[in-house]
């Protein structure tokens, strides 16, 4: 496992896109020519996965194409090979589908752009056999959404000449819900009709907005797919023109004989048009812009979420919060209730800073760092009359904070707490707040800040809460001075500079 700023030859380690059964996928960078790049490592020494993976790298390196993503060298890591592949900023296909259903001049622009990256590897005598949205990455970039493939892991010569294949006689590779019958008897012996068989079943769920073939029983699945159960397209999307109906049911036919037989059909039954989607004029570009800040330099489905800490924010501090906004500010409610709860108050911040000193020992917690509310200047005025100087107190065991402020007659002057905040070193801070989460940290080593904070130049890594879990949410570089707002998205807990 690498971490971020370890260097690899002559790149650094930035951050981890994410991991899968056999490989993990971080974002690196050159160290003299800045540019980024996706790194893909094996997590585990196997020959024959490093075999597999080595063969993705040989055929993608030999794919220069628009529509493909670009593979550039191989680097020896920790004893593993990695891939040093294109960096795609922008979101997977599948995430793209689950966040927006494009209209129809938009999912057929993508999908041409995606049927010529295909068509480009069928010219060279390579099948795919894995097409599937989460293999086809939406690049952002030059005013528009470009559709391009990914994960040639599984890819078969026509001839198997120039390749060591390691595919059994009648082993199964894929992903079932886009895999063609005879792929799922044996995926040694299929050809070109194989890869048209998962581009329908993309172009279905493009303009249908589902896949035609779901289910979580395996043998129901490979039953509907031998014998082409699926919904008609019309009755998902009823404008589709009965040309593009007929081209998706003869993509889709159980029968590679009477399947269309190659793309260059497919584009001839198409017709002209764009392969990708301007920004200036195209929702479905905006809404994979939106999404770009999310890493996806490998199939998304092949990668585990990654492990989040444990909440860095005890429930007593939100209880806390609550608490100091149901103080009321009018001098009518009594002048006993108000010192109660303002009293009760300070008591679960100083017990609230304790739990949260145990629970990170290794920096400082979050709600030590995060700015305290003020509290209310009607209440402050009742609650002390008259200047005087403030006993010190002490935070009482928990079972009886609330016995001396209930047994009082009168209010006690009870002192305000003191904000406690990180104090960033250096002459000029910049002021670092967020937009999107719930709560975000900046960490650089053993130092962590709660945001909205002021924080020292320098780069950090990023953790994010969306809910009850955290994430690592990305880095970000701030200069001495400066005001940077992040923007964070939640469905894929990533934050950015905007």
């Amino acid at each position: 496992m690498l971490s971020p700023g370890e260097t690899i030859e002559r790149y650094v380690v930035e951050n981890i896109i994410g991991r899968g059964g056999i490989a993990t996928v971080y974002v690196v960078r050159h160290t003299q020519l800045d540019s980024r790049h996706a790194l893909k490592v094996m997590s585990f020494a196997n020959p024959d996965v490093r075999e597999r993976l080595l063969m993705e790298g040989r055929v993608q390196a030999t794919l220069r194409h628009t529509n493909v993503v670009a593979v550039n060298d191989v680097l020896h890591v920790q004893g593993h090979p990695g891939l040093l592949m294109e960096y795609i900023d922008g979101p997977a296909m599948d995430g793209w589908l689950r966040d927006y259903r494009p209209n129809l001049d938009e999912a057929l622009a993508i999908f041409r752009g995606l049927l010529a990256g295909v068509s480009y590897a069928h010219e060279k005598g390579l099948i795919h056999r894995d097409l599937k949205p989460g293999n086809v990455l939406l690049e952002v970039g030059n005013k528009r959404v470009t559709p391009k493939v990914a994960d040639f892991g599984l890819v078969k010569g026509v001839a198997d000449a120039d390749l060591s294949n390691p595919t059994r006689t009648g082993a199964t590779l894929g992903t079932p819900a886009f895999m063609p019958p005879e792929q799922i008897r044996d995926a040694s012996s299929v050809d070109q009709r194989a890869d048209v068989y998962s581009l329908g079943c993309i172009l279905y769920e493009l303009v249908c907005g589902r896949a035609p073939f779901v289910g979580n029983d395996m043998l129901a699945l490979f039953h509907m797919i031998a014998t082409s159960d699926y919904p008609p397209p019309r009755d998902l999307n009823p404008d589709l023109p009965d040309a593009l109906v007929e081209l998706i049911d003869d993509m889709l036919k159980a029968d590679r004989d009477e399947r269309i037989a190659s793309c260059a059909e497919v584009f001839e039954r198409l017709g002209d048009g764009p392969h990708d989607l301007l920004l200036a004029t195209s929702p479905g570009a905006q809404a994979a812009l939106e999404l770009r800040s999310v890493p996806s330099a490998v199939p998304s489905d092949s990668l585990s979420t990654l492990p989040t800490p444990p909440s860095l924010v005890p429930p007593v501090v939100k209880a806390a919060e609550t608490m100091l906004t149901a103080v009321p500010p009018e001098p009518e409610q009594g002048r006993a209730m108000q010192g109660a709860l303002v009293a009760l108050l300070v008591l679960v911040v100083l017990l609230a800073g304790a739990l949260a000193s145990v629970m990170l020992q290794s920096g400082p917690s979050p709600a030590a760092v995060a700015e305290p509310q003020p509290e209310p200047t009607a209440v402050e005025a009742e609650v002390v009359p008259e200047p005087v100087a403030p006993p010190p107190v002490e935070a009482p065991e928990p079972e009886v904070m609330p016995e001396p402020v209930v047994a009082a007659p009168e209010p006690l002057p009870v002192p305000r707490p003191k904000p406690v905040k990180a104090r960033p070193t250096g002459p000029s801070p910049a002021s670092v707040a967020f937009e999107g989460a719930k709560m975000v940290v900046l960490e650089s080593g053993d130092t962590r800040f709660a945001l909205p904070a002021q924080v020292p130049a320098g780069r950090y890594s990023i953790r994010a809460s969306f809910g009850s879990s955290w994430a690592a949410a990305g880095t970000v570089t701030v200069k001495p001075g400066e005001t940077v707002t992040l923007e964070c998205v939640s469905n894929f807990a990533q934050c950015r500079r905007p």
